[in-house]
């Protein structure tokens, strides 16, 4: 007897992100797979559109693919790129005597 496995994997996505402008320590949260099998799937991220240096909204797409070849339906997650931080400035003081 043959069993066969053709449900796809679930993927579930936390929350939208805040990131701040330029920060390069930034991490884009995993997702959590689930499947029928119960067997440990990781998930695929595309943030190619993400960009940290530019402000405004991106989406990045999770995807994943469970060991008899079903896909999850691909789920997506808001990053938002936001200044918050106010600006420095340096000057020397220099002395007109």
């Amino acid at each position: 007897m043959n069993i066969l496995d053709t449900e796809s994997p679930y993927i579930d996505v936390y929350s939208d992100v805040i990131i701040e402008a330029g920060d390069n320590n930034y991490i884009i949260p995993e997702c959590i797979v689930t499947d029928n099998s119960n067997e440990q799937i990781g998930c695929s991220i595309d943030d190619s559109e993400l960009d940290i240096n530019t402000l405004g909204v991106y989406l990045v797409y999770y995807s994943a693919t469970d060991s008899s070849g079903n896909e999850a339906i691909v789920k997506s997650m808001e990053i938002v790129v936001i200044d918050t931080l106010a600006p420095v400035f340096n000057s020397e003081v220099n002395s007109l005597t």
